[in-house]
């Protein structure tokens, strides 16, 4: 079953920048129907998780804002709601079906290795047709390789054996966001590159010989790869003269909707409506 839990989520993201509804609303359904099916499974034997309440309470907080009247635009809430209902019902099925080590180190595995594909062709994608693969947004991709980028280095450091098939795949990985022209997220996993061994280090998992031949490795792959993937991009969008003029905007405009609405808000999902 995690297998067809993978491969939903695989369609899911290959289907994003897919316009029709139907392709999400069929990513919808096959989840909430494996959901079911785990439920029945588990013939009704519910355990609650703090992640998972916090989850479900997101999209009946929009409900109850469409039932009050309060949000600006009911159709955007609704949507959001069920968005939000979605990632509660991804986050509950992962969690029961990746609770066995060998399972979950199965599953990890594979998904680290649809995330390089996915980088890759995202790439290669950006130099033929100028997008990012099934990624409408720089930061987007960079956000899905983060976690993936984790992963690698996390299995460079517990695998003795090959440690630098991991390390050459966090440097590919890496490569990938800085070509794709992400600064916040070049700056955030250049940041996991460094701290997640060196946190290793600190915690006594690897031995100081380990950490400097993890960060030598990973800088000199990193490094190759990214010449090979490009930086242009990356350093052009470094040399704009006030390159968050924009975003300062907006985060104006998003402390004056707290300040006019700071407890009931503007409804949720309806910011792109609300803040002009």
């Amino acid at each position: 079953m995690i297998w067809i839990f993978a491969a939903i989520l695989w369609a899911g993201i290959l289907a994003m920048r897919v316009g029709p509804r139907w392709a999400l609303t069929s990513f919808e359904c096959a989840l909430f129907t494996l959901a079911a099916a785990v439920i029945v499974r588990q013939r009704f034997a519910i355990r609650f998780h703090p992640i998972g309440v916090i989850l479900a309470a997101v999209p009946l907080w929009g409900l109850v804002q469409v039932a009050a009247g309060i949000t600006v635009d009911a159709e955007r809430t609704l949507e959001s709601s069920l968005d939000w209902a979605t990632n509660c019902a991804a986050f509950c099925v992962a969690l029961w079906l990746a609770r066995e080590r060998t399972a979950r180190q199965k599953f990890l595995t594979a998904q680290l290795i649809f995330s390089l594909l996915v980088a890759i062709g995202a790439v290669i994608a950006l130099f033929t047709v100028g997008s990012l693969g099934p990624f409408v947004y720089r930061n987007q991709f960079a956000a899905f390789v983060e976690p993936a980028l984790g992963l690698a280095i996390a299995a460079a450091i517990g695998d003795r054996k090959r440690p630098l098939l991991w390390v050459f795949i966090a440097a590919a990985l890496f490569a990938s966001v800085v070509a794709g022209g992400s600064r916040a997220g070049s700056a955030i996993c250049l940041a996991l590159l460094i701290a997640l061994p060196v946190f290793a280090y600190a915690r006594g998992v690897i031995s100081g010989r380990s950490l400097g031949r993890v960060i030598v490795l990973g800088a000199a792959s990193a490094c190759a790869l990214v010449a090979v993937a490009g930086w242009q991009t990356i350093w052009e969008r470094l040399q704009e003269p006030n390159p968050y003029s924009l975003r300062a905007d907006l985060n104006r405009s998003s402390l004056a909707m707290v300040r006019d609405r700071p407890l009931e808000g503007f409804g949720l999902g309806t910011w792109p409506s609300a803040y002009p």
